[in-house]
């Protein structure tokens, strides 16, 4: 995203970088052109992104990125590795590396300029075939249930 581009971004959630990055936003004068948004409304906003960025080492099983995969955004996600729980890289999303703000900004400048209707339907289909509500509580309930039948039969073991 350059100065004179006409694209905009925006950075949902808060955190101790907030301020940091108001103030980097100010001294690259582009504070017009980014929008810091409160997570919990950041859902209303999605209609209006062409892809949803997530840029950590370190969260599991993102719901912000379920989210948005929802309303058919592709996801860019970083690893090490072209695996994720979600994303599969250039069916649904992009997966690059951590910390690489040339790639990041490579991809989503791609995805900006050539956009790919089916990477934002494979990323809704993504959702509704692996992590609905209906999926997730099955999943859940297999769990519990094998948690169940390995307590019920270590306990039978030791009487």
């Amino acid at each position: 995203m350059g100065k004179d581009s006409d694209s905009s971004y925006s950075d949902s959630g808060s955190g101790n970088l907030e301020e940091e990055l108001k103030a980097k936003c100010q001294d690259l004068n582009i504070a017009d052109k980014v929008l810091f948004i409160n997570s919990f409304k950041a859902i209303s906003f999605y209609e209006f992104f062409d892809c949803f960025v997530l840029p950590s080492d370190q969260e599991g099983l993102s719901i912000a990125l379920l989210e948005a995969m929802s309303f058919e955004l592709p996801g860019i996600v970083t690893g090490r590795q072209k695996c994720h729980e979600v994303i599969v890289h250039g069916y649904n999303g992009y997966i690059i590396e951590p910390n690489n703000k040339y790639e990041l900004a490579d991809t989503i400048e791609y995805i900006y300029k050539f956009p790919k209707r089916s990477l934002g339907q494979n990323a809704k289909a993504t959702v509704l075939n692996n992590f609905s509500l209906n999926k997730m509580t099955q999943e859940y309930s297999k769990i519990f249930n094998e948690l169940n039948v390995k307590q019920y039969n270590y306990s039978n073991r030791n009487k």
